[in-house]
């Protein structure tokens, strides 16, 4: 199970959350929800507890 967290740059916490088990569509999720949540900085991925990397707004996929 992933866990995704669309992070906002005045937020400390996630503005949305969302779960997915298909990692075959999972970049392609996260490229809809930057699109989805204008103005955020990244949306971070994790399966599970681990944090395994992170998108910023651009695009640009990140170290954990």
């Amino acid at each position: 199970m992933y866990t995704l967290h669309v992070m906002f740059p005045d937020r400390p916490y996630a503005g949305h959350i969302e779960s997915m088990d298909d990692a075959a569509q999972l970049l392609g999720r996260v490229k809809d929800l930057l699109r989805e949540h204008d103005g955020c900085e990244k949306v971070v991925i994790y399966a599970g507890h681990a944090r395994l990397f992170s998108v910023d707004c651009k695009g640009n996929t990140t170290p954990g």
